[in-house]
């Protein structure tokens, strides 16, 4: 494994071009550009806040705040995912020919879409003072430490799912599935309240139930996460992670075969 990592860092600049290659990809030809990266959750924000707070009445002061707290993390989770599970797939033609370490391909992923996560927020704390300026915490320097348990839990998702796909081609249709029902059995559109007592027990097994807790209790709450989240989610993103890295290494030589 101590291999392994001094080879990804001896491989840093491929890593960094791969990242800057993605993000020009994305927004080849548009118009905003980044900006797209901010306009997308607060369009989403702006919708889903509508429907559930005037029409399906979620009860919850500063609604659109509640709901940006959650989307942003869970979007970042998502779509690194979601992304990272092509990587060795889409990049079968330069792996076939150079050699390079293939952990730099789903990582480059999670890497870039977390360039995006961080621009994602400057609208969140421009919304804060405007919509609510009471929720100014000094709590909210807490969150790197939230993005950091994020990022490792997502990178480890990263890496399973990106050696199962290249045994298994299925799993892009299974990961979509799976992330739509993963969407809505964690509390990001609705309140903690609103779930049964008798069925928190349940909630509390999916890690991301911990991680949004993370993220939204420094800027929506304005507390620093209790330590029961902070443990919980910090030994799911760690033992995520090197098990994801454990796996895609077992595995990345037999790549070639299935390419």
């Amino acid at each position: 494994m101590i291999k392994s990592f001094s080879e990804l860092v001896k491989y840093r600049e491929f890593l960094k071009n791969l990242v800057v290659k993605d993000l020009k990809v994305r927004y080849k030809r548009s118009s905003l550009g980044f900006l797209w990266t901010m306009l997308n959750p607060l369009l989403m924000m702006l919708i889903l806040a509508v429907v559930f707070s005037t029409i399906m009445r979620f009860d919850v002061k500063d609604f659109a705040i509640f709901l940006l707290c959650g989307l942003l993390p869970w979007n970042f989770f998502a779509q690194s995912v979601s992304m990272s599970n092509m990587s060795i797939l889409n990049n079968a033609g330069l792996i076939r020919k150079v050699y390079v370490p293939r952990v730099v391909f789903p990582l480059s992923n999670v890497c870039s879409n977390l360039v995006n996560f961080v621009l994602a927020l400057i609208p969140l704390f421009i919304l804060i003072p405007i919509l609510s300026p009471d929720k100014l915490f000094l709590s909210a320097f807490f969150l790197p430490v939230s993005m950091i348990i994020i990022f490792f839990f997502t990178a480890g998702m990263s890496l399973i799912f990106s050696t199962l796909n290249v045994f298994f081609r299925d799993m892009s249709h299974i990961v979509d599935v799976l992330f739509q029902a993963w969407f809505y059995l964690t509390p990001i559109i609705y309140p903690m309240k609103l779930i049964p007592e008798k069925y928190i027990i349940y909630f509390e097994l999916n890690p991301m139930f911990y991680i949004i807790r993370c993220f939204r209790a420094p800027l929506f709450d304005g507390e620093i996460p209790g330590m029961r989240p902070l443990m919980i989610s910090g030994a799911a993103a760690g033992v995520t992670f090197l098990f994801g890295w454990w796996l895609f290494h077992k595995y990345e030589n037999k790549f070639i075969h299935y390419l």
